[in-house]
């Protein structure tokens, strides 16, 4: 569950995980870990949105503008998912379905940014009509499985783009919060170094918030995790 003010007391015997709440309160039968994110004010001119990006990011956005990189929004889940679970393999993350995203049905967008009729990136939103933000779920690009490797400074550019594209639609429905979906925090991690730095280019907030997971849910994962570590040093008769 996403975006509510804290975990509900109902909740704290099932299998439930709330993110993003605003609350950074401990409530009986839930553990609390910080999330952080970049949050971007819609409520701006278009010109103080573009204005406060880094330099580059606008440079980027506008060479992008003319290689001809057009937005456009994607109706066919199917086509997202497939697109997604490409880069999710290159890139050895798990990958999504069809079933899964339609669990959020009428809480989602799907965005595309395109070049001669091909996707170069795509962007799938949550959405909370009540606080009028956005999120960003997932993200996609051609990026780490394209062989071409002059495709990838296009790709990049297209992905800055989008998210500029992406923000105007939204501000043009009266959405008032644009959520980069999350920020590493005091990472040492080199790759997550990275995408700070790439979503620091859009200037914007950093905002802590929280993730409530029932105990529950904790044990269960436990015993999963503990389970396939046994699996795999286990060689069983069958």
């Amino acid at each position: 569950m996403y975006f509510c003010h804290h975990p509900f007391k109902k909740d704290r015997f099932k299998f439930v995980e709330y993110y993003q709440c605003k609350s950074k309160l401990n409530f009986t039968g839930f553990k609390r870990r910080s999330f952080f994110t970049k949050i971007i004010d819609l409520s701006q001119g278009e010109d103080k949105i573009f204005g406060n990006f880094g330099r580059n990011t606008r440079y980027k956005i506008n060479k992008a503008k003319k290689e001809g990189i057009i937005f456009n929004i994607e109706n066919n889940v199917e086509q997202f998912v497939k697109f997604y679970n490409l880069f999710a393999a290159s890139k050895k993350i798990g990958p999504t379905s069809v079933e899964a995203i339609k669990n959020y049905e009428n809480y989602f967008i799907i965005t595309k940014a395109m070049q001669n009729n091909r996707i170069l990136v795509m962007h799938a939103y949550l959405i909370n009509e009540e606080e009028k933000r956005v999120r960003l779920w997932m993200s996609a690009s051609l990026f780490r499985y394209d062989n071409n490797h002059e495709n990838r400074p296009l790709i990049g550019m297209a992905n800055r783009f989008l998210h500029f594209a992406d923000m105007l639609f939204f501000k043009d429905r009266n959405f008032t919060i644009y959520d980069l979906g999350g920020y590493a925090y005091e990472s040492k991690d080199e790759s997550l170094i990275e995408i700070n730095k790439f979503k620091d280019g859009f200037g914007g907030i950093l905002l802590e918030e929280s993730i409530y997971t029932s105990y529950p849910l904790l044990i269960y994962r436990f015993l999963l995790n503990k389970a396939s570590i046994f699996l795999k040093k286990t060689t069983l008769p069958w």
